[in-house]
């Protein structure tokens, strides 16, 4: 797990392979508390069923209710934007994780 503060929150980032219905890529959630135990603040990732990630990627929801999540996923070092992709009538992160995936465990 990986320490995280965003939009006021702090916590950590934790990892689910095959954590959606359908494909393979990883569901990462952003867990947070006072004293734990951690409570889930955000899904981080969002699931495009139209886009497969490699394994060093994920697809970051970064609008609604997750405005900055993917700036605040790239000040803390954590992952990269590469590309963003469409959904509906707004755009998804494509992330390049710059951490080992097994750190978010």
């Amino acid at each position: 797990m990986i320490p995280f503060e965003w939009n006021g929150y702090r916590g950590i980032l934790k990892a689910h392979p095959g954590g959606y219905l359908t494909g393979d890529a990883y569901a990462i959630e952003f867990r947070g508390g006072p004293d734990g135990p951690y409570e889930r603040i955000a899904m981080v990732t969002v699931n495009i069923e139209t886009y497969v990630p490699r394994e060093d990627e994920i697809v970051v929801k970064s609008w609604s209710e997750n405005a900055g999540m993917a700036e605040a996923l790239e000040n803390a070092g954590i992952a990269k934007t590469i590309r963003k992709i469409p959904t509906g009538f707004t755009e998804a992160h494509v992330m390049r994780l710059l951490k080992p995936i097994e750190e978010f465990y």
